[in-house]
């Protein structure tokens, strides 16, 4: 091959593949937006949904609605505050998190440490580790088969007896792994062992019924 005939070949190959890396930022860039434009739709459709709560984070730290102003504006705290004590549980506050990065193309945690003082910061994380961790419905699939879920609001307590937090009714608190006579022993989503008085059920969710506590 010719010294022009390399030539060509070398800056034909390097426009094929400078096309194709435009056209893979471009469809990342599509995938993108559309997914924000159905986070966006959501937050519109329902004020209650994760969506519109992480809108709703977003305007606490940034009221001017300019990203780059972020920096600049104030940021409301007690907003932020009373838009977590909303929250109603954990898995709540995971969604959250997700339609969060969906819109804004950020992490959550990372720009709330960003905008609250460390004190400021530990405050917010105190109000959603005190959320149960879930609400009605199926639990993970590492918990399925006997859970514990409360029949009535209760204290829910670690192992040493030590109240960790009050759960209101209905809500599935993890699984099962013995009766200690005076309330179910379970073990949570992020594995640490806690326990609950005679106000929970322990429930099959395989369609075998359930055992009710006394």
């Amino acid at each position: 091959m010719k010294g022009k005939e390399v030539l060509y070949y070398v800056a034909g190959t390097g426009v094929l593949v400078g096309l194709g890396y435009v056209g893979y930022r471009l469809v990342r860039r599509a995938i993108r937006d559309a997914r924000q434009v159905a986070a966006e739709n959501r937050a519109g459709a329902d004020p209650a949904s994760a969506a519109s709560k992480a809108q709703q984070l977003r305007q606490a730290m940034n009221p001017s609605g300019i990203s780059w102003m972020r920096s600049f504006d104030t940021t409301d705290e007690e907003a932020i505050y009373t838009i977590a004590l909303g929250i109603r549980h954990r898995r709540e506050y995971d969604e959250i998190s997700r339609e969060y990065r969906r819109l804004y193309g950020a992490t959550l945690q990372d720009d709330l440490k960003d905008e609250l003082e460390s004190e400021e910061y530990g405050k917010f994380l105190r109000i959603i580790e005190s959320k149960p961790l879930s609400g009605p419905g199926q639990p993970p699939a590492h918990m399925r088969g006997w859970v514990v879920f409360t029949q009535l609001p209760t204290v829910v307590y670690l192992p040493n007896g030590k109240p960790v937090q009050q759960v209101p009714a209905g809500v599935i608190l993890g699984r099962f792994t013995r009766d200690e006579g005076i309330g179910m022993l379970f073990t949570t989503i992020d594995n640490q062992t806690r326990w609950a008085k005679r106000a929970t059920t322990t429930l099959k969710l395989n369609g075998y019924g359930r055992r009710n506590g006394h």
